[in-house]
């Protein structure tokens, strides 16, 4: 069970701190769909908090889709696999078929003719819908993430940033199909949404290979330093660093954090010879200089989607095959 911890000295109001530590386990599929998070007496009480406080993070929570809190049966992660939904999915996909069929035979037309025909017509149709949209902190690596699931939905799908989203003319946002994102990413994109009927499914996703062979090679107590956005560092900065430290226990690595402000701060902050590597967040990667991204101390984030919750999330955005 998630065991939370508060920085009682931060800036970060409290309920900000237990929702922060939600949302970045459940992105990185430390917390699955259907897991019971501790009771409100139990976090008040190990904490020593208060209860309207704990109860102020669950809420906001339940209230953009993340948690469901059912009296009697505790807190809940919300977003469960709707398996019963696809079944019923494909027993409306079934008899439509067999009607579909019955109705070519009825009048004598080829079957697979027709199935390219009709197939080529969806494909109209659903680019004059709108599109499956995938969001993430910047374009390029919001691209990646879509080219991931696209490959296994078959589907194209676009990447763009939350920048971009939240710039999204009302009329075309309407028209999009889905919109996938993180879970960490999910209460903003939901909040940039507003109350237009939008679905927005969120995806847990894994560190890529590439980012744990270079965290495998720090000398073991070697400092890391991760540099996010004033924002995210704001938000999250302890959280991330706590919940990396975990990650990496047995290395027993040292992670610090320190939030952008310029180049020639950044450069002096790889220069020192306290961090063994430097991990530039993809929210800022883009925005630096060439000389930064091939330093051979600096690295950025690579992520993979979990490939369960990109087949789990297909229910949810009404595809089956």
């Amino acid at each position: 069970m998630l065991k939370f911890f508060i920085e009682k000295n931060s800036s970060v109001p409290f309920h900000t701190q237990l929702k922060e530590q939600i949302k970045i386990e459940l992105a990185l599929g430390h917390l699955r769909d259907g897991d019971v998070l501790p009771s409100i007496r139990e976090v008040e009480s190990t904490l020593g908090i208060g209860r309207m406080v704990v109860l102020r993070a669950y809420r906001e929570l339940e209230r953009c889709g993340i948690l469901s809190l059912k009296p009697g049966r505790g807190v809940a992660v919300n977003h469960v696999p709707d398996v019963e939904a696809g079944r019923r999915m494909l027993q409306h996909y079934g008899v439509l078929a067999e009607n579909l069929e019955e109705r070519l035979e009825q009048l004598k037309l080829n079957r697979t003719s027709f199935a390219r025909y009709f197939y080529r017509k969806c494909l109209l149709r659903d680019m004059q819908e709108g599109p499956i949209l995938y969001v993430d902190s910047s374009s390029g690596f919001a691209q990646e993430n879509a080219d991931q699931v696209s490959s296994i939905w078959e589907l194209q799908i676009r990447g763009i940033s939350i920048e971009d989203l939240a710039a999204l003319d009302r009329r075309d946002l309407r028209r999009t199909r889905t919109i996938l994102t993180n879970y960490y990413r999910f209460e903003e994109v939901r909040s940039l949404i507003g109350k237009l009927r939008v679905p927005v499914v969120p995806i847990s996703f894994d560190w890529g290979e590439n980012t744990l062979q270079v965290l495998r090679k720090v000398p073991s107590g070697g400092g890391v330093l991760v540099v996010q956005s004033q924002t995210d560092f704001e938000r999250h900065g302890e959280v991330f660093r706590k919940i990396l430290s975990d990650s990496f226990r047995d290395q027993r690595l040292r992670f610090y954090m320190a939030h952008y402000k310029n180049l020639a701060q950044l450069r002096q902050l790889i220069a020192s010879r306290k961090y063994s590597k430097v991990m530039i967040s993809n929210r800022i990667w883009e925005g630096v200089t060439d000389d930064v991204r091939n330093s051979p101390k600096v690295f950025r984030p690579q992520i993979q989607l979990s490939v369960e919750s990109i087949l789990d999330a297909r229910y949810k955005a009404g595809i089956v095959l």
